[in-house]
């Protein structure tokens, strides 16, 4: 993708951001109307099966969104962090030493953090950028 291409589609992104949260919402006022009313488990079941289904798509967004976006250097790597090679990370995370309710990381060039967050799932996912070799891990 070149830049233009990029842009576009974070744009786009950040539309489906938007739709999943008002439907997030709608979906939520409706469980809110019913769920003091003993909700069958149908109910319950759709409830959650809807709100699963939300949460995977806004997962895939999020991952797709941290695979094409510029990445900014920010600071020096952060005091109490684990600084580790991406083949380490990935190591842990296969051997499930990692999960993302772990905690998180940033990805690293130049000794310097970037803006790009990096989580556990997004190795299962196949979700890595090429150009960084560090991740700075936080619990």
């Amino acid at each position: 993708m070149n830049k233009k291409e990029i842009k576009k589609r974070l744009k786009e992104i950040e539309k489906e951001f938007f739709k999943i949260e008002i439907i997030s919402k709608e979906i939520y006022k409706q469980w809110d109307s019913i769920k003091n009313k003993n909700p069958d488990n149908e109910q319950i079941k759709k409830y959650f099966g809807l709100m699963e289904f939300y949460r995977i798509e806004f997962e895939k967004l999020y991952r797709e969104q941290r695979m094409i976006m510029p990445y900014e250097l920010r600071n020096d790597i952060k005091k109490g962090s684990d600084v580790m090679k991406l083949t380490e990370f990935v190591e842990y995370i296969n051997c499930n030493a990692l999960q993302d309710y772990d905690g998180f990381g940033f990805y690293v060039k130049n000794g310097k953090e970037t803006n790009i967050i990096i989580h556990p799932s997004d190795i299962k996912h196949g979700a890595t950028r090429k150009e960084f070799d560090t991740v700075s891990w936080f619990k």
